[in-house]
């Protein structure tokens, strides 16, 4: 009987379990950061291998499948250890039959080291050289993605290279498809349309949710052992001490934490991709822990194969474990995911949780399909918008009339019925940025086509809080500067001037079930509609400069591309930057491409800068690259900064004849009759509005194009840039007869010879002071004849260079490799820069654009009162050095109250000697400089019946300090100087202050305060900047440390030192930076005896508000200021972005003085408001209050 029951009970154990694998449709087990072989990862491994269903099984490892550096690479010692490390992973997975597929993470990119790209090329052919179908690296080696693996028809597993993105090192790869964040953005955008209908599991192996270290979360043991984050065994005790590792980790994250601005970046562009879609499940690895997270997102992280580590539950957590373990995901046939999550226990796996995530229909649109009257209609008559219109006189002085009639009138459009239209017309993927919304489509015979909004949506500049509010108001109103319906002109103008375009139809999007999820974006939306490639295939830029690089037999119409130019001018159209060109090509028989411009994007046609505040803005001081649409052409030289890369290319060809022919030939087709055809084109109501005003500018500008022309052609070729191909090229630098130099470009045949000529131009010296050739890969020959006084670069990259110099004026600075170049000839006139570093052979495109700025230098407080200056600010460019050569700057200040002058001078030259900066510093504090002193100690009396002016010792200050400064990446840089000091007082000018009194000064030179001082020295000073933004810091940190020794010259100049520090930290609360706190602790100490001014000050602006300027005077000091900052609203346009918002502090300090010591600190709080305009700089405006009273504050910048 016992037996029969035993048999009856297994009998009904294995229907359930039949029954229940019937549900299940598709499984896929999930193991991340197992590339350990220890108990741990065998127990997961062997349990995970348990769970495979015949058929139905995928395995995903999601990162860090090789500790503690990737793959080894060939020759290395352990290379047969890390072979033997993956082995262990995908052997018991496909010994069951299971498909396996490896994802990198960061320790398989070398850790972030410099040898990452060729160990995820090793890993990845080790795992392709198995020869095995089941075994998948993906992405392939060194590629971001994204790749798609199918798993049914409404199930597939998106998978891309997290590290990719964070990886710091180079990872140019030649052979992925994308190699840019923008291509890789764009093929995720087309998979997550493609699949809109199923569950994606994201997979990569970093996680967007996260409660772990590397979300910023830690436990008690981190801030009492800190040691075991370097060794699991040591268990040192370090309170305080050990609560810097957290607290530094999250100040000042590095790529691999979320904190990080990268990480920041990455979760938000990819989350922008997959926002409509509606059942999307992140799962990830790198976290050493078991998580489950439902927000606004669903995240599953699985990273405990082989490590354990803390991990919490946070907002949004279903399940947390710290365990070593695995998560098994099951389709069932409802379409539904069962998650099962399971955890060593006792040295034994253990199912530990499950859930299930529903699956989410997509919503419908069928009430619009068969309500809206747009159905019926092949024209409707639309205001696009008339709020525009709707301001004040005094509105319309300030920020201009604009086009504010053209938003507002009633305007006929043509209703676009998308599936009716070219066959009917589907979407790929969406483009665009949160103000103008695109989407790409394909017609029924696969030709692209792009709709966009014509109405930007700029209210989603501004903070959520805030987007109905007036602020609202104030951001759409740059609008009015563009024309609504100016992208509809172009078309005749580039015909006859024979520029490609596209045929653009503007007109309101009806309901089509072809829109599917992008439907909330476009109906009843004014759009234009045009095509992607009008000429057929076409290539973006990158693209084709990397063709071009390949081989010379690829080449570009470059009087087309001129021409276009001419066009972008003619029409205002400034903002050409390199993402609006596309590159149509037709093929010879040899496979070489012709490629041909097509310029895209005209959302900049006709723009004005009208009003005054527009037109302060567009000053060449503040926004030179903004530009009106006018009668006459201004900052001609200017007005080609967009896409001044492609100019360097192209415009290098001609000379200042063949440059005006072109000119003159483009002038000529642009004929009063083509400028109306194009005028034409508006709506009836826009050219009503301003036909005649329009057709007299477009004269005026036609007019002005030789003389604008003319002139920045001296612009251009000062300094010229020529490049040639990798393949093998002869160059010949020659003179002519008439003075002028003649470079010359002919192609190397396979045999040797010479052959077809690729470049011909005499430069004239009067105009063109620099030539730049920069020569690429292959094997090249240079002959150079040169007695101008054009100055000749030429870097040469990788393979044979030899240089021939018969003759030259001038020196010759040839750049290259430490082999493979050869100088013969005149080699005494070559200045030879030979290092392997790619730096000394890379092409960076020549920056013609010094700029003058003007910064004014406003501060109120109570002790100077108004302060009015201003710095003027000289911007120099210089060969390949970023991102400037040098800046001079010359400021002066004025306080009127005191009476107080200062004039300071500095000057930078980058990499002037090898890659140290000189950096030179002069600081003038005369006449009448002036500066508080109440004597040392943490305890000095201020009595206000004195007045302030008892308190204010006069002196002259002159500091001089050459630096050399040597900056290093992640906003690292040190510096060394000599420095030279000289103080000088007048006894007369401080009668009955308290500075003459010797036993109220305390210092040690009390009683020789009028004795003129002399100081040498040198300073000392390292600094880590790793703020994300200086002016408006949200997130990282700023650490410097300064010591500096005196050495007195005379006998009133004692030889003291002094060491001062400090450290600051930003932390924004919420993910749009609304709510930012920010930390900073101080402070110093002396060593020898410093002169009374030479002493650490607390007080005042510097560091401790509520209190007078330099209110205590220390040998010692110690401070530390806290600050909320509130951000109400930005203001982000072509006209003037900024940021307007409200601050909160709370100060504390003290000092400390030998003999005069006390346990008081000394405390200030207050707040006020901020305004950055422009992001050029922060005006704030603050109240500060202590125990000595309220004292306001006006200064430009933050204090940190």
């Amino acid at each position: 009987m016992v037996k029969k029951v035993g048999l009856l009970l297994s009998i009904l154990w294995m229907a359930a379990t039949l029954q229940a694998q019937d549900s299940i449709v598709q499984r896929v087990l999930l193991i991340g950061d197992a590339g350990e072989i220890n108990l741990h990862q065998k127990e997961v491994l062997t349990a995970a291998a348990g769970k495979i269903l015949p058929s139905k099984t995928r395995v995903l490892f999601l990162g860090d499948n090789i500790y503690p550096r990737g793959m080894s690479l060939p020759g290395q010692s352990n290379r047969t250890e890390t072979e033997q490390i993956i082995e262990a992973q995908y052997t018991p997975m496909i010994a069951k039959g299971a498909p396996v597929y490896f994802i990198p993470g960061n320790h398989d990119w070398d850790r972030m080291g410099k040898n990452g790209l060729a160990k995820i090329r090793e890993q990845a052919a080790f795992i392709n050289h198995q020869n095995n179908p089941l075994l998948h690296f993906v992405p392939s080696g060194g590629c971001p993605g994204p790749v798609e693996i199918p798993v049914n028809d409404r199930l597939v597993i998106i998978a891309f290279d997290s590290e990719w993105w964070l990886f710091p090192h180079n990872k140019e790869n030649d052979s992925c498809n994308c190699t840019t964040k923008d291509e890789f953005m764009e093929a995720l955008a087309s998979l997550a349309n493609k699949n809109q209908h199923k569950t994606i599991l994201l997979a990569a192996h970093h996680p967007f949710q996260s409660y772990g270290a590397h979300g910023g979360y830690f436990q008690l043991k981190d801030h009492l052992f800190p040691l075991t984050n370097l060794n699991k065994n040591l268990y040192i005790p370090l309170p305080v001490i050990g609560s810097l590792y957290p607290f530094l980790r999250t100040a000042l994250p590095n790529p691999e934490d979320q904190m990080h601005p990268a990480y920041k970046e990455m979760i938000a562009e990819v989350d922008s991709v997959f926002a409509r879609n509606q059942n999307v499940i992140h799962i990830a690895g790198h976290e050493h822990g078991l998580q489950f997270i439902q927000n606004q997102q669903i995240q599953i992280v699985s990273g405990a194969g082989a490590k354990n580590a803390y991990v919490k539950k946070g907002k949004g957590s279903r399940f947390a474990s710290p365990r070593s373990g695995f998560v098994m995901v099951d389709q069932l046939t409802d379409y539904s995911l069962r998650l099962t999550y399971y955890y060593l226990d006792n040295d034994k796996i253990a199912q530990a949780y499950t859930d299930k995530i529903p699956f989410v229909a997509q919503t419908k649109l069928e009430a619009a399909l068969n309500n809206s009257p747009l159905l019926q209609q092949d024209s409707v008559v639309v205001k696009a918008a008339p709020e525009l219109d709707k301001v004040s006189k005094a509105h319309r002085k300030w920020f201009g009339e604009n086009y504010r009639k053209e938003w507002a009138a009633d305007t006929k459009l043509p209703v676009l019925k998308l599936s009716q239209l070219h066959r009917g017309l589907t979407p790929t993927q969406q483009g665009g940025g949160l103000q103008t919304k695109s989407l790409r489509l394909v017609d029924a015979a696969g030709k692209e086509w792009v709709l966009r909004n014509v109405v930007k949506n700029m209210e989603f500049l501004l903070p959520e809080q805030v987007r109905e509010t007036f602020a609202k108001d104030v951001i759409m109103d740059a609008l009015s500067a563009q024309h609504p319906y100016s992208a509809l002109i172009v078309p005749p103008l580039a015909n006859a001037a024979g520029v490609p375009h596209t045929n653009p139809v503007i007109g309101v999007v009806a309901p089509d079930k072809n829109l599917g999820i992008y439907s909330g974006d476009f109906i009843d939306r004014i759009c234009l509609l045009e095509e992607r490639e009008p000429l057929g295939k076409s290539d973006n830029t990158p693209k084709m400069y990397k063709t071009l690089k390949q081989d010379n037999d690829n080449t570009v119409d470059t009087a087309v591309y001129f021409k276009a130019r001419l066009l972008d001018l003619l029409i205002g159209d400034w903002d050409r930057h390199e993402d609006q060109w596309r590159w149509a090509y037709k093929k010879d028989k040899k496979d070489n491409k012709r490629y041909e411009p097509v310029p895209r994007d005209r959302d900049q046609v006709l723009h004005v800068v009208d009003g005054v505040f527009p037109a302060i803005a567009s000053s060449r001081s503040l926004m030179p690259r903004l530009h009106d649409f006018g009668g006459t052409i201004k900052k001609i030289n200017e007005y080609f900064t967009a896409g001044s890369k492609i100019n360097a290319n192209f415009f290098n060809q001609y000379d200042y004849e063949q440059w005006m022919q072109l000119t003159n030939a483009f002038i000529g087709n642009i004929t009063d009759s083509v400028l109306e055809d194009a005028l034409q084109r508006l709506p009836e109501s826009s050219y009503r509005i301003r036909h005649d005003q329009l057709l007299k500018q477009f004269k005026e500008r036609r007019d002005h194009l030789p003389g604008a022309m003319a002139t920045y052609y001296r612009f251009f070729n000062r300094i010229v840039d020529i490049q040639t191909s990798d393949k093998n090229e002869w160059v010949q630098i020659t003179d002519t007869a008439k003075g002028g130099l003649l470079v010359s470009i002919h192609k190397i045949s396979k045999s040797g010879k010479t052959d077809q000529e690729l470049f011909h131009r005499v430069f004239d010296p009067a105009v063109t002071k620099e030539l730049r050739l920069f020569i690429h890969d292959g094997d090249d020959s240079v002959v150079i004849r040169n007695t101008t006084p054009i100055k000749l670069r030429i870097v040469g990259q990788k393979d044979s260079k030899d240089y021939l110099v018969e003759n030259s004026k001038k020196h010759i600075r040839i750049y290259g490799k430490n082999k493979g170049v050869t100088i013969n000839g005149d080699s005494g006139k070559v200045w030879a820069h030979l290092r392997s570093d790619s730096a000394n052979t890379s092409y960076l495109p020549t920056n013609l654009y010094n700029r003058t700025q003007y910064l004014p230098n406003v501060a109120i407080n109570r002790d100077d009162g108004l302060m009015l200056g201003l710095s003027v600010r000289f911007i120099n460019q210089s060969f390949r050095k970023t991102p400037y050569g040098n800046l001079q700057e010359l400021s002066f200040r004025h306080a009127f109250s005191t009476g107080a002058y200062h004039f300071g001078i500095k000057s930078e030259w980058l990499h002037a000697l090898g890659k140290a900066d000189m950096v030179v510093n002069a600081q003038l504090y005369a006449p009448d400089n002036t500066q508080n002193f109440f004597g040392l100690g943490n305890n000095t009396e201020y009595d206000k019946n004195k007045g302030i002016r008892y308190y204010r010792s006069r002196f002259t200050l002159l500091e001089v300090m050459p630096q050399l400064r040597w900056r290093k990446d992640g906003g690292a840089s040190f510096s060394i100087a000599p420095l030279f000091q000289m103080y000088s007082l007048d006894q007369d000018d401080n009668a009955g202050r308290l500075i003459t009194t010797p036993s109220f000064v305390r210092s040690y030179d009390s009683s020789t305060i009028s004795n003129t001082k002399y100081y040498t020295g040198v300073h000392l000073a390292y600094t880590k900047d790793a703020r994300n933004n200086r002016l408006l810091p949200s997130s990282g940190g700023y650490f410097n440390i300064t010591i500096q020794g005196f050495k007195g010259l005379n006998a009133y100049s004692r030889n003291f030192a002094q060491a001062t520090t400090e450290m600051s930290v930003y932390k924004k609360l919420d993910p749009r930076g609304v709510f930012v706190i920010s930390d900073r602790l101080g402070g110093g100490a002396t060593f020898g005896n410093a002169p009374f001014y030479q002493s650490l000050f607390l007080g005042g602006q510097d560091n401790l508000l509520g209190f007078r300027q330099y209110r205590f005077a220390g040998e010692q000091l110690l401070y530390n200021n806290f600050r909320v900052r509130v951000k109400l609203l930005d203001i982000a346009s072509y006209i003037l972005p900024g940021q307007l918002g409200l601050a909160g502090f709370f100060d504390a300090g003290k000092v400390w003085a030998k003999g005069y010591n006390s346990n008081t600190i000394h405390t200030g709080v207050g707040g006020g408001v901020y305004f950055s305009p422009a992001q050029l700089f922060v005006v704030q405006v603050l109240a500060g209050y202590s125990k000595e009273g309220w004292l306001p504050y006006v200064s430009l910048g933050f204090r940190f």
